[in-house]
């Protein structure tokens, strides 16, 4: 005779897509994330958190005259894969060296950007046809190595991501750091601004 509806204390119940890692979900087809996203509505997960990265080829943008062309997926990681790599026969598909699925056989940034464009929109997709709220994680203080000569007092030791990233060692407050700061954030803000929500990362190291 009990009627009864608990409803969980936890509102937004969210699961991270994508990272920097090959044993994760950058390494994914988008079969393999619309699967695991049915899977997470199933199980009552309503929200679907996308973590990208300074040197990831899912945002373009330019700051005076230089335009970004770092499109990595793996740390500069270089993978070899060989018919004697345990699970070879699983994992040839990859590629020798691996890559993710998704960018297999595209070596041009601008086809590295359409394909990871592409692959993350197709995601978002999935998720909104369940209903489940999107956030896009960045990191707005940290920039691909191209960008170096905008700043101030550009890191030149390797902070993360292989030697791919570089950050502002002066005053983050001065006009030449603001600056590209303003232009990352813009572009992540116009690129993406399908997500409900945008968090702001810090870099790591």
């Amino acid at each position: 005779g009990v009627d009864l509806v608990l409803e969980p204390v936890q509102k937004l119940r969210a699961w991270r897509f994508l990272c920097e890692l090959p044993y994760g979900p950058v390494m994914w087809t988008l079969e393999d994330n619309k699967r695991v996203i049915r899977q997470l509505h199933k199980l009552k997960f309503n929200s679907i958190h996308y973590s990208i990265w300074p040197a990831h080829p899912f945002v373009h943008y330019e700051i005076e005259g230089i335009a970004k062309r770092t499109s990595d997926t793996l740390q500069r990681d270089i993978l070899r894969l060989g018919p004697d790599t345990p699970g070879y026969e699983s994992l040839k598909d990859f590629g020798d060296p691996m890559l993710p699925p998704w960018l297999a056989g595209k070596t041009a940034y601008t086809d590295r950007l359409a394909a990871g464009q592409g692959h993350l929109h197709a995601i978002m997709d999935e998720a909104d046809a369940h209903e489940m709220n999107s956030s896009l994680g960045f990191q707005p203080l940290e920039f691909p190595v191209e960008f170096a000569p905008l700043l101030e007092d550009p890191t030149r030791h390797s902070i993360q991501l292989g030697s791919l990233t570089c950050a502002e060692q002066a005053d983050l407050m001065n006009p030449k750091h603001r600056k590209v700061f303003h232009a990352v954030m813009e572009a992540h803000l116009e690129t993406w601004s399908r997500c409900d929500e945008f968090l702001i990362l810090l870099p790591e190291h």
